[in-house]
């Protein structure tokens, strides 16, 4: 028969074995965590590099596979966003989330935040009218989406395809250039760069001048001044 004391130590040395595979998990959780955060910022940081054209072409299919990320086809595009109401932190989380969860069924695009923390996605496809169909389809679904949920006024740009993931850069940048066209229509919620290509191709405009002209005619409340400022962008178009 077993004494009260050897019940006793046998007891306490059994919870201190629980405490310590507690402490273990507890550890193991919060290692795990970091990892995750720590993988995700390195996520980030590497598709930040890629639609910015600062990596090399040798490294970037390593890369991807390291990062889990799921970007395949010949022909690739950029999606960017832009609201006209202001950046709250809340809003922009909420915004990717949307994103992800809509390009989480296609199995071939990934979603991020580029450094001014606006909502980028990369989709890729087998040829050029895939692409144009998936891009319009996506945009759809994230904008209907956003405008339920969140109730947030969002304008999306879609950029240049590009037939090599080394080229992204190009079509973030026509993404975000196409997106200087939102002021024209407030009905429009999606913009393709390649509906813009002769316009931009043609003459040098400067949007930048020209939106800030318009926004301070607009101010002054002076329908004259508006009307002369529209119709000389049109003419300048």
């Amino acid at each position: 028969p077993i004494s009260a004391y050897e019940l006793s130590d046998t007891l306490t040395k059994i919870r201190q074995n629980l405490d310590y595979e507690n402490q273990w998990l507890t550890s193991m959780k919060k290692i795990r965590g970091a990892y995750y955060n720590s993988r995700q910022i390195l996520k980030r940081e590497f598709l930040n590099h890629l639609i910015l054209g600062q990596m090399m072409h040798q490294g970037i299919a390593k890369k991807m596979k390291e990062m889990d990320i799921r970007l395949s086809g010949n022909y690739f595009t950029v999606f960017s966003r832009s609201s006209f109401q202001d950046n709250k932190d809340l809003a922009l989380f909420a915004i990717l989330n949307v994103a992800e969860e809509v390009l989480s069924q296609s199995g071939n695009g990934v979603v991020f935040q580029d450094k001014e923390s606006r909502t980028v996605v990369i989709l890729g496809a087998d040829g050029p009218r895939e692409l144009d169909f998936k891009s319009l389809e996506y945009c759809r679904h994230i904008k209907q989406n956003i405008d339920t949920f969140l109730k947030l006024d969002v304008v999306l740009g879609v950029g240049e395809f590009t037939e090599a993931i080394t080229a992204l850069d190009k079509a973030y940048q026509s993404a975000g250039d196409v997106l200087e066209y939102r002021f024209l229509s407030k009905a429009r919620e999606i913009y393709f760069a390649k509906d813009f290509r002769n316009v931009r191709g043609e003459k040098n405009i400067d949007m930048k001048d020209w939106i800030s002209r318009i926004t301070l005619a607009v101010k002054k409340n002076d329908r004259d001044c508006i009307g002369s400022e529209l119709s000389a962008f049109i003419n300048d178009l």
